[in-house]
């Protein structure tokens, strides 16, 4: 549980609503897609385009900072969006809960863990700046930083809770779920919304 959690946490992240700053709807764009607009709905959840941007943001800001191309689809990324918060539903309803206790110490647990990786670091100080925080005390100790981290703590219980009982295995793997669950899922994506964000400016 001392890992570093890196992709959970950014995969995880904007749909507790923590939004950076990073984003910006041109103005002559704005009577087309409005930041509420919602692109993709499902039972218990919706992702507006403000969260798109942001989810999008920080894949490319990720990728950069380990010198990787960006070359992920918006087709991709909301499906990844979908993906993680249909996980998020499925612990609920195996009723998978964090405390707020549990999600304190995973949080001290994941500070020092981001402390001691000079390339999470870097990737974490530039959201921290693009978030607008003074400090990384600051960011730290924001009542949103660990709701946040409360959401990611609860997708690694459901990955220990599948392995434990068999639902993942060597036949089964959590991409095999996902896609279960997709496939289930009553899922709406509004195509047009999705194609006009690329107009927006992705920057960090």
């Amino acid at each position: 549980m001392k890992r570093l959690t890196f992709m959970l946490l950014l995969l995880t992240s904007l749909s507790f609503g923590i939004l950076f700053t990073t984003a910006n709807f041109p103005t002559d764009h704005q009577q087309r897609v409005s930041e509420n607009q919602v692109v993709a709905r499902g039972k218990g959840f919706v992702i507006q385009a403000k969260d798109f941007v942001e989810y999008k943001t920080h894949v490319k800001t990720m990728l950069e900072t380990a010198g990787r191309p960006f070359d992920t689809s918006n087709n991709d990324l909301i499906k990844e969006m979908i993906q993680r918060e249909l996980l998020i539903r499925y612990a609920e309803e195996k009723g998978i809960r964090v405390t707020d206790e549990e999600a304190r110490q995973f949080l001290q647990e994941q500070r020092t863990a981001w402390d001691q990786s000079p390339e999470a670091r870097r990737y974490l100080d530039a959201l921290i700046r693009a978030k607008g925080f003074t400090s990384n005390d600051a960011y730290w100790n924001d009542p949103s930083t660990l709701q946040m981290y409360k959401r990611t703590l609860l997708l690694e219980k459901l990955l220990e809770h599948l392995h434990q009982t068999g639902e993942l295995n060597e036949n089964q793997t959590l991409e095999n779920l996902e896609a279960e669950l997709y496939k289930r899922a009553n899922i709406h994506i509004d195509t047009n919304v999705l194609s006009q964000l690329d107009q927006v400016q992705y920057h960090v």
